[in-house]
C-alpha cells in the first residue's frame, strides 16, 4: 500500500499534540499483482481532481491480505526491542498468575 503522510491534532485533556497520520492506499502494482478489478474514477468526486487513472475499492482485496498490509503498517511504527521486553514481561506475569491460581485452588478451605 502506498503511504501518504500528514499531521493532525487531537484534543486530549485540554492539551493539543501532533499525531502522525498515515493513510494507506492501493498501489498500481497491487492492482496488477492481485488482479483487482478497477473502475473509472468518479469525476464528480472532489478528490478525483488530482488523480489520474482507474480506481479500485480497497475491499476488493482479500481480508487476509488487507489485514496483513495494515498490520505491517502498524508494526513499522513499533520499537521491536521494546515490544520484546513488554512481551517477555507479560509472559512472566501470565505464568505467575496461572501458578497463583493453581495454588489457590489447591489450598484448603
Amino acid at each position: 500500500m502506498a503511504k501518504v503522510y500528514g499531521t493532525s491534532t487531537a484534543r486530549r485533556s485540554r492539551r493539543t499534540r501532533a499525531q502522525l497520520v498515515e493513510r494507506l492506499a492501493v498501489t498500481p502494482a497491487q492492482i496488477e499483482e492481485l488482479s483487482l478489478h478497477t473502475r473509472p474514477t468518479k469525476e464528480k468526486d472532489s478528490r478525483a481532481k488530482a488523480f489520474d487513472g482507474q480506481s479500485v475499492e480497497v475491499d476488493a482485496m482479500s481480508s487476509r491480505i488487507l489485514r496483513q498490509l495494515v498490520s505491517d503498517a502498524i508494526e513499522g511504527h513499533i520499537d521491536q526491542h521494546q515490544l520484546g521486553i513488554t512481551t517477555y514481561a507479560e509472559r512472566q506475569e501470565r505464568e505467575t498468575l496461572v501458578r497463583l491460581a493453581g495454588e489457590y485452588r489447591m489450598s484448603p478451605g
